[in-house]
Protein backbone atom coordinates (compact mmCIF):
# COMPACT_ATOMS: atom_id res chain seq x y z
CA UNK A 1 0.00 0.00 0.00
CA UNK A 2 2.90 2.16 0.93
CA UNK A 3 4.55 1.93 -2.56
CA UNK A 4 1.29 2.53 -4.40
CA UNK A 5 0.92 5.79 -2.97
CA UNK A 6 4.55 6.66 -3.23
CA UNK A 7 3.76 5.89 -7.00
CA UNK A 8 0.56 7.92 -6.93
CA UNK A 9 2.54 10.80 -5.61
CA UNK A 10 4.92 10.93 -8.17
CA UNK A 11 2.27 10.71 -10.44
CA UNK A 12 1.09 13.88 -8.77
CA UNK A 13 4.13 15.40 -8.70
CA UNK A 14 4.63 14.88 -12.23
CA UNK A 15 0.75 15.90 -13.45
CA UNK A 16 0.87 19.48 -11.05
CA UNK A 17 4.27 20.06 -13.21
CA UNK A 18 2.08 19.85 -16.46
CA UNK A 19 -0.80 21.38 -15.11
CA UNK A 20 1.97 24.80 -14.21
CA UNK A 21 3.49 24.12 -17.41
CA UNK A 22 0.22 24.68 -19.19
CA UNK A 23 -0.60 27.39 -17.30
CA UNK A 24 2.21 28.93 -18.25
CA UNK A 25 2.08 28.60 -21.51
CA UNK A 26 -1.64 29.93 -21.53
CA UNK A 27 -0.49 32.85 -20.07
CA UNK A 28 1.96 33.74 -22.75
CA UNK A 29 -0.73 32.41 -25.35
CA UNK A 30 -2.66 35.51 -23.53
CA UNK A 31 0.19 38.02 -23.70
CA UNK A 32 0.88 36.85 -27.09
CA UNK A 33 -2.67 37.42 -27.98
CA UNK A 34 -3.04 41.05 -26.21
CA UNK A 35 -0.56 42.19 -28.31
CA UNK A 36 -2.30 40.64 -31.66
CA UNK A 37 -5.19 42.08 -30.30
CA UNK A 38 -3.82 45.65 -30.54
CA UNK A 39 -2.34 45.07 -34.54
CA UNK A 40 -5.49 43.66 -35.16
CA UNK A 41 -7.30 46.71 -33.92
CA UNK A 42 -4.70 48.84 -35.98
CA UNK A 43 -5.17 47.33 -39.11
CA UNK A 44 -9.35 48.00 -39.00
CA UNK A 45 -9.65 43.89 -38.89
CA UNK A 46 -13.29 42.47 -38.09
CA UNK A 47 -11.79 39.87 -36.35
CA UNK A 48 -10.50 42.40 -33.45
CA UNK A 49 -14.58 42.27 -31.86
CA UNK A 50 -14.01 38.54 -31.98
CA UNK A 51 -10.45 38.75 -30.25
CA UNK A 52 -11.43 41.40 -27.82
CA UNK A 53 -14.49 39.01 -26.49
CA UNK A 54 -12.00 35.79 -26.11
CA UNK A 55 -9.24 38.34 -24.28
CA UNK A 56 -12.02 39.55 -21.67
CA UNK A 57 -13.41 36.58 -20.71
CA UNK A 58 -12.58 36.51 -17.10
CA UNK A 59 -12.14 33.63 -15.82
CA UNK A 60 -10.78 32.11 -19.07
CA UNK A 61 -12.91 28.89 -19.91
CA UNK A 62 -10.95 25.78 -19.98
CA UNK A 63 -7.73 25.96 -21.38
CA UNK A 64 -8.82 23.41 -24.43
CA UNK A 65 -11.61 25.73 -25.28
CA UNK A 66 -9.66 29.18 -24.60
CA UNK A 67 -7.04 27.70 -27.21
CA UNK A 68 -9.27 26.19 -30.05
CA UNK A 69 -11.38 29.82 -29.75
CA UNK A 70 -7.85 31.12 -30.50
CA UNK A 71 -6.98 28.93 -32.49
CA UNK A 72 -10.41 29.73 -34.95
CA UNK A 73 -9.64 33.24 -34.68
CA UNK A 74 -5.71 32.81 -35.81
CA UNK A 75 -6.77 30.43 -38.87
CA UNK A 76 -9.36 33.57 -39.98
CA UNK A 77 -6.78 35.87 -39.49
CA UNK A 78 -4.26 33.88 -41.38
CA UNK A 79 -6.55 33.42 -44.10
CA UNK A 80 -7.62 37.28 -44.46
CA UNK A 81 -4.04 37.97 -44.39
CA UNK A 82 -3.12 35.20 -46.97
CA UNK A 83 -6.06 36.97 -49.67
CA UNK A 84 -4.55 40.69 -48.67
CA UNK A 85 -1.50 39.80 -49.70
CA UNK A 86 -2.36 37.64 -52.33
CA UNK A 87 -4.13 41.10 -53.86
CA UNK A 88 -1.30 42.99 -52.91
CA UNK A 89 1.24 41.02 -55.30
CA UNK A 90 -1.05 41.04 -57.85
CA UNK A 91 -1.48 45.12 -57.71
CA UNK A 92 1.96 45.40 -57.61
CA UNK A 93 2.71 43.33 -60.81
CA UNK A 94 0.18 45.27 -62.81
CA UNK A 95 2.23 48.42 -61.63
CA UNK A 96 5.19 46.92 -62.58
CA UNK A 97 3.87 45.93 -65.79
CA UNK A 98 2.69 50.13 -66.03
CA UNK A 99 5.64 51.44 -65.45
CA UNK A 100 7.71 49.09 -67.58
CA UNK A 101 5.25 50.69 -70.37
CA UNK A 102 5.57 54.16 -69.12
CA UNK A 103 9.56 53.68 -69.15
CA UNK A 104 9.30 52.26 -72.81
CA UNK A 105 7.55 55.06 -74.03
CA UNK A 106 9.29 57.56 -72.60
CA UNK A 107 12.68 55.96 -73.95
CA UNK A 108 10.88 55.83 -77.33
CA UNK A 109 9.93 59.56 -77.10
CA UNK A 110 13.56 60.43 -76.42
CA UNK A 111 15.32 58.69 -78.60
CA UNK A 112 12.24 60.14 -81.58
CA UNK A 113 10.80 57.28 -82.35
CA UNK A 114 7.22 58.73 -83.18
CA UNK A 115 5.09 54.85 -82.99
CA UNK A 116 4.08 55.85 -79.40
CA UNK A 117 0.56 55.78 -79.34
Amino acid sequence: MHEKLVTLDAELAILRERQASANLSLSNERKDAQKLQGLVENDSQAIANELAAVLAADPWPSPVETLCRLQSIYTQLAAEYTRQHALLNEQASTLREEASKLEDEIRKLRTGDREVS
